[in-house]
């Protein structure tokens, strides 16, 4: 009966879309899994329980600490979850939650581990998609140089920018919850916003000119642009686009009461002024015109398009003769012939009219060199596209790329993926600024290995991506070779680069695009799988190759604390795999001193304050180096730990008792020895049994007092 139990739940288990497991305990042995693991991962329960290291294994790089953390929780708490990234059999990347809790025999002694995992990969999906959707939408909001507001169907103002409030002299927090009407919208114009507000909530845009007040009653004028939005709550609601438009119409109203040319005003204006009769010949120009024009033409009974064109017939676009027909103020960006001096201009041309009529007597032109503008946009635009540390093009304009190249013309279409390995160490070891001139590095020799019309991206972080139209799959490997033998001729430096790469080719008009995208992806990732090992522990002997550099005697120490670890040890009784990560630890202790500058580390004298605190933070860093590497990661929290003491008062947590781990807690008696019984710049070498006693004292304060008469007893 019990069999037909364990049966039906077995075969609940296995109809479950999550995964149910069940480990034993402490040897963390796979005693059950689902069948749900094969759909979600790949790999069967078989498989699980055939090799006790598949799920490390299978666990991201970046997200296996959190393993060690977790067991970590689990002894101190019986009950754990988290959540992380799965590398599947196919080697997608699948983020999933899991909860475990400890079960425990009638004696209290835990005996098993089950838990719950669920694949949450579409979830962060969605996250991330809404997180970027938001992001930009504020980037947009805020960053607009226009005032944006956004109002319910019944006038209730729900947000405004910063722009909005600087316009109308008000605070957010007096505009936001309050009514626009009693705002924005004057007495007389009341009732049209009211029709306004029931029109575009119905579905018409609307865009008008309007009086409007400011905080301190001053009347404005401003353009308004309005339509219809779906607000959160799915009801609808108005975004309106406020253009402060107060100079154009002070300027119009002014022309229109006044005919008179004021020549010591127009003659001291930096824009160019015409005045046009209305067959368009010049009836007067400034200075700046004047200077404009062609050098030696005659004014008289010439036309503008004489002047800035040499042309006898008008412009199709021009602006007078809009203003003409439409008795309104007009305006124009125009290109000039290459033979001016200008390049752009903005022309705006407002109708004479006659006094007390509505005949146009002639047109007021002001013409405005916007060469400098111009170059601004196209500046702006080209920092759009670009990535500003590489100068290559960024994810955007590749994305964009994609797109457009994304043509049965252009196959065979090529793609390459790559990744900077080891660049987070880099980061944590050398500082952000050596991770840059890396990555600046990477930049150039990939750039170096394509065409001009290839299209290389910097996609963000420590990727890249080249789009390779017209080219085959042989022909792109050959720009690999051509990229993997610029890389080994750059690994001559003091800090070696490697790059993982992988390619994809399309081939077939009906492919898509994105998914030869991920193919490259994918590949490129597996290639980083087999480097990156490599790469981070020729970065990791680089650092400690600069900190001997810097002092002579740590090689001298290193090897000494191997020697002297390895011989504790084994009194200790410690399994091979124990002594070999005590080994590994002796070594790499001091790496985070690399970063230290070499006075402090070799200075006689006490430390000052300063310079104490630099010193005690290169166990820390230490830490950061050794965590970006799976190969040291195993002795990261030793590193961390090692110089805490036993009774609380040591660095940099101020950790007690057997809260510090096992081998932080040997190593520290190790290193104090030594140090003690060698010169140090700071002081004097003594004799071994000074040491020893210094030890003896020390137990049970700084040192663990078991491990310290242990260690004592070895002598």
């Amino acid at each position: 009966m019990l069999n037909n139990k364990r049966d039906i739940l077995t075969d609940i288990f296995d109809n479950l879309n999550d995964i149910i497991w069940s480990i034993s305990w402490p040897d963390l042995k796979v005693k059950f899994v689902s069948r749900a693991v094969e759909d979600i991962i790949g790999y069967s329960a078989a498989e699980f329980m055939a090799d006790p290291l598949l799920f490390q294994q299978v666990t991201h790089p970046e997200d296996r600490f959190i393993n060690d953390q977790i067991l970590e929780k689990l002894k101190k708490d019986g009950y754990a979850e988290r959540e992380l990234r799965l590398i599947s059999k196919d080697g997608s990347v699948k983020w999933v939650h899991d909860k475990a809790k400890l079960f425990y025999d009638r004696k209290g002694k835990p005996v098993r581990l089950e838990g719950v995992m669920r694949d949450i990969t579409e979830r962060k999906k969605a996250e991330e998609k809404l997180r970027y959707n938001r992001q930009r939408y504020e980037t947009i909001f805020k960053s607009a140089p226009i005032g944006i507001l956004i109002e319910d169907a019944a006038g209730k103002i729900i947000e405004v920018n910063q722009v909005l409030c600087e316009m109308t002299d008000f605070r957010k927090e007096e505009l936001e919850g309050a009514n626009v009407l009693d705002k924005f919208v004057l007495q007389e114009y009341k009732e049209l916003a009211r029709e306004n507000m029931r029109r575009i909530i119905s579905g018409e845009d609307l865009e008008f000119d309007i009086e409007t007040p400011k905080k301190n009653g001053e009347i404005i004028y401003k353009y308004l642009k309005e339509t219809n939005i779906v607000l959160p709550d799915g009801k609808k609601g108005i975004i309106s686009m406020h253009l402060d438009i107060t100079d154009r119409k002070v300027m119009e109203k002014e022309l229109k009461e006044k005919n008179i040319l004021l020549n010591s005003i127009l003659e001291s204006i930096q824009d160019g002024i015409c005045v046009l009769n209305p067959d368009l010949t010049i009836r007067y120009t400034n200075a700046k015109m004047d200077e404009w024009y062609q050098q030696g033409l005659s004014l008289k009974d010439k036309k503008c398009f004489n002047g800035f064109y040499s042309k006898e017939t008008s412009c199709e676009d021009c602006p007078v003769i809009k203003s003409l027909e439409t008795k309104k103020m007009e305006s124009v960006v125009k290109k000039l012939p290459d033979w001016h001096e200008l390049d752009y201009i903005e022309i705006f041309s407002y109708p004479i009219f006659e006094e007390e009529g509505e005949e146009i007597t002639g047109i007021v032109e002001f013409v405005r060199d916007i060469t400098e503008q111009k170059e601004q946009e196209r500046e702006i635009k080209y920092l759009l596209y670009r990535d500003a540390l590489t100068d290559l093009y960024n994810r955007r304009f590749f994305e964009e790329e994609m797109k457009r190249l994304d043509t049965k013309r252009q196959l065979p279409i090529s793609l390459i993926m790559a990744d900077v390995n080891g660049l987070k160490i880099i980061n944590d070891s050398y500082g952000h600024d050596t991770g840059d001139q890396l990555l600046i590095k990477a930049a150039e020799i990939l750039k170096s290995a394509v065409r001009e019309e290839d299209i290389l991206a910097r996609q963000g972080g420590d990727e890249f991506a080249i789009l390779l139209p017209n080219t085959s799959k042989e022909e792109v490997l050959k720009v690999l070779d051509r990229i993997k033998a610029e890389i080994a001729a750059a690994e001559q430096v003091e800090i070696p680069l490697s790059i993982a790469l992988g390619q994809a080719t399309k081939t077939e008009a009906a492919e898509e695009l994105t998914e030869v995208l991920k193919k490259a992806d994918n590949r490129m990732y597996q290639n980083k799988l087999s480097v990156s090992r490599s790469s981070k522990s020729k970065i990791v002997q680089g650092l400690l190759n600069i900190l001997e550099a810097k002092s002579s005697e740590t090689k001298e120490h290193a090897v000494r604390m191997t020697k002297m670890a390895f011989d504790f040890g084994e009194c200790l009784g410690l399994s091979n795999s124990e002594l070999n990560r005590l080994s590994l630890l002796a070594t790499l202790h001091d790496i985070g001193k690399t970063n230290i500058n070499q006075n402090i580390l070799n200075k006689p004298g006490r430390l000052n304050k300063k310079e104490w605190e630099i010193m005690k933070n290169h166990s820390e860093q230490g830490y950061k180096i050794a965590s970006s590497s799976e190969e040291f990661a195993l002795v990261a929290d030793d590193i961390f730990a090692h110089h805490e003491h036993w009774d609380g008062s040591g660095y940099p947590r101020g950790l007690a008792g057997e809260d510090i781990s096992y081998l932080a807690r040997i190593i520290t008696i190790i290193d104090a020895f030594d140090v003690m019984t060698h010169d140090r710049p700071y002081s004097k070498a003594v004799m071994p049994k000074t040491a020893l006693k210094e030890i003896e004292s020390c137990a049970g304060s700084q040192f663990d007092p078991e491990l310290a008469a242990e260690f004592i007893k070895m002598f």
